[in-house]
């Protein structure tokens, strides 16, 4: 049972029935043994989520950065030329086989099924709607749905799973928008304090961003996170951002991690009439 004491925003993870957990790439790991490890663990945690009962969905990024350990290809960005884009689209086709084996080795373990989805976050929204419909029948024949952005079909720049995790959340009328990343949350300007609570979209705007260092895993790092948390607040879907050893302890309500949350703005129509007809909206 959750603290008593707890703030009373975060008993709204603890009642959340249905949760996009995105996992990011700099916390999947950085070589191939941590991936394993990461995938292990991140397995029995969703699945003692999933046993409560509560829905998970996983967007999960590294494909790209999986696919070129497996082919030993440099890492010279994701679009810093034509050939470096053609290259982190070939990385991101082995990746993805690898990365889908691995998740379902560990989620058989526990008598789960998991079910790989690739989507396009530009998606037109009937399109959006198909996969909309499709994730809900995994979700209701006790599936784990494992969500990533069609990066070795992209035509242009590698995608963001950040915002890509956000429009699904707000498509499939989710409870909660979680994201896991390699820092323990949001942290203020002594880059060491994790803030605990963003309640108001002008406070995210002030909160200092370290950029990400040379070479890091991912697109899009705290910056694209920020901005996807954005988008869910902005539709009434309240946002986590924490390490993905904390991923539990968040969905109990514990005070860690940051959490971002604030009035959808009036013109919105609430979460419940999105999940219905999500077509009638951007």
């Amino acid at each position: 049972m959750p603290d008593l004491q707890l703030r009373p925003r975060r008993f709204e993870a603890v009642r959340a029935g249905r949760v996009v957990v995105k996992v990011g790439s700099a916390a999947l790991g950085t070589s191939l043994d941590s991936v394993i490890d990461t995938i292990t663990f991140l397995s029995k945690e969703v699945g003692e989520q999933a046993r409560q009962p509560r829905e998970i969905v996983l967007v999960v990024s590294g494909a790209v950065a999986v696919g070129r350990m497996l082919l030993r290809a440099p890492d010279s960005g994701y679009a810093s030329s034509s050939a470096d884009r053609i290259t982190a689209r070939e990385s991101a086709a082995v990746g993805q086989a690898w990365l889908t084996a691995r998740f379902r080795d560990a989620f058989d373990s526990f008598g789960v099924h998991v079910a790989q989805l690739l989507v396009d976050e530009t998606a037109t929204s009937t399109s959006a709607d198909s996969v909309s419909t499709t994730i809900r029948r995994l979700l209701d024949r006790g599936c784990i749905p494992v969500i990533n952005e069609n990066d070795s079909g992209a035509e242009g720049l590698i995608g963001n799973n950040d915002m890509l995790a956000a429009r699904l959340a707000r498509q499939l009328g989710a409870d909660l928008l979680v994201f896991l990343t390699d820092v323990p949350g949001v942290l203020g300007h002594d880059g060491r304090r994790v803030l605990l609570r963003i309640t108001a979209a002008a406070h995210l705007r002030k909160v200092p961003i370290q950029p990400a260092p040379p070479g890091a895993p991912g697109t899009g790092g705290m910056a694209a996170k920020l901005s996807a948390a954005a988008h869910a607040a902005d539709h009434g879907i309240p946002v986590l951002i924490g390490a993905l050893a904390d991923l539990n302890a968040m969905l109990a309500g514990h005070p860690v991690g940051t959490w971002i949350a604030w009035p959808p703005a009036a013109t919105l129509p609430p979460r419940s009439c999105e999940a219905r007809c999500p077509a009638t909206h951007p």
